[in-house]
């Protein structure tokens, strides 16, 4: 009789256990509103020191699979990316993983990022909302002169990163990095 009431106990809590010391991948987001009325989702998952960002209108399950995701460490680096406004540099790693049955490219954070550390300011975040898209697309012309960064090592490989400066009214000289991985 203990038995069965001890099975019951548990299929009726079932749905509320966590795995023990872990966060039942709990997070807090926010609504986060750029200077020119532009909106993101931020989620962080506070006992597990991730942050992720995505457009508003994203749903709540895709969140949670792409945390799960980052928890994992289910995806691969596929590109490192920084940008650089008024003396700070974001550092992000671009990943490819699976997501509700297709291949997606997600942005978080880079791991162990040797030597570099991202330091953002609220104009970081209105340059890369308003301008990034262009300033990229100066980069794939050939409009921006490239130079040679360094090798950088995250996530467990070197990349060889490349930079690109250009002048950009309202935040000065805007420097845009970028490289993909040379080991496997």
């Amino acid at each position: 009789m203990s038995l069965a009431a001890g099975l019951v106990f548990m299929f009726v809590i079932g749905g509320q256990i966590t795995e023990l010391g872990g966060d039942g991948f709990d997070t807090i987001s926010r609504l986060t509103e750029i200077d020119n009325g532009g909106t993101f989702i931020e989620t962080t998952a506070p006992f597990r020191n991730t942050r992720l960002t995505v457009p508003e209108g994203t749903s709540s399950d895709k969140i949670y699979e792409l945390q799960q995701a980052i928890a994992a460490d289910d995806r691969k680096p596929i590109m490192l990316e920084g940008i650089k406004v008024h003396g700070k540099t974001l550092w992000t790693m671009e990943y490819s993983t699976v997501i509700q049955g297709e291949i997606c490219q997600i942005v978080s954070s880079p791991k162990d990022l040797i030597g570099f550390k991202t330091e953002v300011t609220p104009k970081t975040f209105e340059f890369v909302y308003n301008q990034i898209t262009s300033f990229k697309d100066l980069v794939r012309q050939g409009k921006v002169p490239r130079k040679k960064f360094q090798a950088i090592r995250s996530n467990g490989l070197i990349f060889e990163v490349y930079s690109w400066t250009r002048s950009f009214p309202g935040f000065g000289d805007v420097t845009y990095y970028a490289g993909k991985p040379v080991t496997p």
